[in-house]
């Protein structure tokens, strides 16, 4: 699928952009850093067992900024000051995912100009079928500011 969503930032030292298809076929802006995209020398999970299963984990912004910002904060090059939400739960070890919202950053509005927290959820269940099919393992999810009441209904 080609990949039709804005690159806003360009490029941000390893930060991995996904175009994912919700069940209505809108386009969505994943971001993802993984293990294997951060610096190596500092990743807290390189000396432990490779039998160690990874876990991934699903990170969604609130009804006010987008994912970058949140979970992606840059303030230099190098990240020297471990800003990144995204890169430090990759260090850790984890498959770190962090998805725009319909209006949110890289993902443009729908028809309807607004979301709505139902479609919100349902966006979210794309999001978390999507990383399933990548991973066939579990996944952890972390709301913040607003995006909670999707994060619960979603799990329902």
């Amino acid at each position: 699928m080609e990949d039709i969503l804005p690159n806003k930032t360009g490029d941000r030292n390893g930060l991995i952009r996904y175009q994912i298809l919700a069940d209505d076929g809108h386009p969505l802006r994943m971001y993802s850093r993984s293990p294997t995209t951060t610096d190596q020398s500092s990743s807290a999970m390189n000396n432990s067992s490779s039998s160690q299963k990874k876990r991934s984990i699903l990170l969604l912004h609130g009804r006010t900024w987008s994912s970058q910002p949140v979970f992606d904060l840059r303030t230099s090059n190098n990240d020297d000051k471990q800003q990144s939400t995204l890169q430090s739960l990759a260090e850790l070890g984890f498959d770190a995912y962090a998805l725009d919202l319909r209006g949110f950053g890289e993902t443009p509005r729908d028809e309807g100009g607004y979301t709505t927290p139902n479609r919100c959820v349902e966006d979210v269940k794309c999001a978390i079928d999507w990383i399933a099919r990548r991973h066939d393992e579990n996944y952890d999810n972390y709301g913040d500011n607003g995006s909670n009441n999707e994060t619960l209904t979603a799990a329902e």
